[in-house]
């Protein structure tokens, strides 16, 4: 298995956000930090079917295939062989590309020289303070219903881009959400902004910590405080239910990273994407 030790950066964390921790920042913490990275994997795993090989695993969704969260890979070492067994068990399943996450930003090279691309994702963390910050009052947050996967469906279509980074179908993007609300990972929620739907978002407890998932402002609606009226929600979820923190995970340098931080939100840890289509790693794998 991966190491706990390597699950995070602690102080260093300057270095990429950009700017030096505040003064007032908790201290860094492993147990949050290590709960916030299994809730991850959490997240494929729900309603995933698991195709299980020596020292690997495929996080499948089946007929989701147009999108890249329908199938994620986990190791139980990341060796050369392991890594090559496992990509020939997606293409034995007709799966076009390859995706997993380690944890920290230190890998080993054979995945660079395989042609993995690599993006970093900040693990963001608030401890709660003892005051709630409110929300507008031009801001309503309810559940989401399953008919508000039309709702949802609409607002994607409006924007290239999804929550994961990866360009899918819209319609098939609310169905993988549909499909982890229905196993229980998240709730979702929908944001009406002077009673026009604005953004939505999941929300769920996993290992101790609120998780926000999945955010996603209507491209008409940003910049009048979403993101901001989401991350308090997320603060009285957690309060209600007595925890001491929320998080998140964001790309390094982008809006959301921005958003979350002004909110309080500091950067406890990172993991790394590993993304290939796979007819590029095959004739690679063979060569291992």
């Amino acid at each position: 298995m991966v190491s706990d030790h390597a699950y995070g950066f602690g102080a260093p964390a300057a270095t990429i956000t950009g700017g030096a921790p505040s003064a007032h920042a908790p201290a860094f913490n492993s147990k949050i930090l290590n709960a916030l990275l299994e809730d991850d994997r959490d997240y494929f795993r729900a309603g995933a079917e698991t195709i299980a090989g020596t020292g690997w695993r495929i996080l499948l969704m089946r007929g989701l295939s147009g999108i890249a969260a329908t199938c994620v890979l986990e190791f139980d070492d990341i060796a050369p062989q392991i890594v090559a067994a496992a990509i020939d068990g997606l293409r034995r399943e007709n799966i076009s590309f390859a995706r997993f996450y380690l944890p920290g930003l230190t890998h080993p090279a054979f995945l660079a020289k395989l042609g993995f691309r690599q993006t970093i994702e900040l693990a963001l963390v608030k401890i709660l303070p003892p005051v709630q910050t409110p929300i507008d009052d031009s801001f309503t947050l309810r559940r989401a219903l399953p008919e508000d996967d039309t709702l949802k469906t609409e607002m994607f279509a409006r924007d290239s881009g999804r929550p994961d980074g990866k360009a899918s179908a819209p319609e098939l993007y609310v169905e993988l959400e549909r499909r982890k609300i229905d196993d229980g990972y998240m709730t979702g929620y929908i944001v009406e902004f002077e009673g026009e739907p604005a953004a939505c978002f999941g929300f769920g407890v996993q290992n101790g910590v609120g998780r926000l998932k999945n955010v996603f402002t209507d491209p008409r609606k940003r910049r009048i405080g979403c993101g901001a009226a989401i991350v308090r929600f997320g603060e009285q979820q957690a309060r209600a239910r007595g925890l001491e923190a929320i998080g998140t995970f964001s790309f390094t340098d982008s809006p959301g990273q921005r958003l979350y931080m002004r909110e309080g939100m500091i950067a406890f840890g990172a993991h790394t994407e590993f993304y290939s289509p796979l007819e590029k790693l095959e004739q690679a794998a063979r060569d291992l």
